[in-house]
């Protein structure tokens, strides 16, 4: 298994740190320079991310977003190119567990053959089916994961899933992990998470976030409506389609596998 590091060139500390858990955890990886967004110009963002306003968070998406999602795309990019079957991909303030190479083997074993993602980190809910009880945590098969993306394992298959559709840019890269109906790669996600995540509130998404509030327009409001419903109707298609229908009429609630 291939495992990258997303790190901004600068967070030497961060790098310190993920390097030392990785270590401690008889893990081999790369250190992978992620993309800084406030160096890119308004020309490039523009390239990436034409439609800057995102009526789902009734508001632009901003730099530091952007060059979150051209980094883990440039880490996709980097596993295809290599020989390696599956790829950990982290960003540098997640937390390693001791066990957490050993668990990831037992995980990906229990998955099916067609699997795109594993999520291994993340904060919030888990919506979908339970796949399988194992001794590191309940494998589900979801259609709506937990949000960031500081920790998740992926295959050939779920790369070439993402890439297909990561750009244009329209939301920030979690919330696009998190869209299955979006990406169309087949997704789980382990339940209690395996990487927990630390400096959350200092980061240069989240400072990017509190400088962009969401408007309080109409014209906002409309549009957040709008998108609402398109989103609604076709995320619950994928879940039917994918997943069945019980797990679309009752989506908070794990379920398991028949």
């Amino acid at each position: 298994m291939l495992t990258l590091v997303i790190s901004l060139p600068l967070s030497t500390q961060r790098q310190k740190k993920i390097s030392a858990g990785l270590q401690a955890a008889g893990m081999s990886f790369s250190i992978l320079p992620g993309v800084v967004g406030s160096e890119l110009s308004e020309a490039e963002i523009g390239s990436f991310a034409p439609f800057r306003f995102m009526a789902r968070f009734r508001r632009e998406i901003g730099p530091a977003e952007v060059g979150c999602t051209l980094s883990h795309k440039l880490a996709l990019e980097t596993f295809l190119a290599s020989s390696e079957s599956t790829a950990l991909i982290l960003e540098d303030d997640a937390v390693i567990p001791s066990n957490l190479g050993d668990a990831i083997a037992l995980l990906v074993n229990r998955l099916p053959g067609n699997w795109g993602i594993l999520k291994v980190g993340g904060i919030g809910g888990v919506r979908g089916r339970l796949l399988q009880e194992t001794a590191v945590g309940k494998i589900v098969e979801t259609h709506a994961t937990t949000v960031c993306a500081h920790a998740y394992v992926i295959s050939r298959q779920g790369a070439s899933q993402l890439l297909r559709r990561i750009l244009p840019i329209r939301f920030p890269y979690d919330i696009y992990l998190r869209d299955t109906h979006v990406h169309g790669a087949r997704t789980f996600e382990v339940v209690p998470t395996l990487v927990v995540q630390e400096d959350l509130a200092g980061s240069r998404i989240q400072c990017d976030r509190m400088e962009r509030p969401p408007s309080s327009d109409l014209r906002s409001f409309v549009a957040y409506r709008t998108w609402k419903l398109g989103h609604e109707i076709r995320r619950r298609a994928h879940i039917v389609k994918t997943i069945g229908l019980s797990a679309a009429v009752a989506p908070s609630r794990i379920t398991r596998h028949s």
